[in-house]
């Protein structure tokens, strides 16, 4: 038997899935009835590795949030894995 035991734990994420996770969040916006006519958007850039949400107001940048966050649990992704940044009011 081995003197010293050791083991690795590695966690990487499927950006695959996170990409998935967007394009259902973007299709559901669409649909939802309390989105129409709204400017809210949701983006995905593979190259940052960054998800951007706008939205018309507070309401609905954190029904989108919680749009997203339903999505990656269904598709096993942590939701540790994602970092906020504070808010930014778009000019205009």
């Amino acid at each position: 038997m081995a003197d010293n035991y050791s083991f690795d734990i590695v966690s990487e994420i499927d950006w695959q899935e996170i990409d998935n996770a967007v394009n259902q969040t973007r299709k559901e916006i669409l649909q939802r009835y309390d989105f129409k006519g709204s400017k809210a958007t949701i983006e995905y850039s593979q190259k940052d590795k960054t998800i951007t949400i706008m939205g018309d107001d507070d309401y609905k940048t954190k029904a989108i949030i919680d749009m997203l966050q339903n999505k990656f649990v269904k598709r096993h992704i942590p939701l540790k894995s994602m970092k906020y940044k504070t808010p930014e009011q778009a000019g205009g």
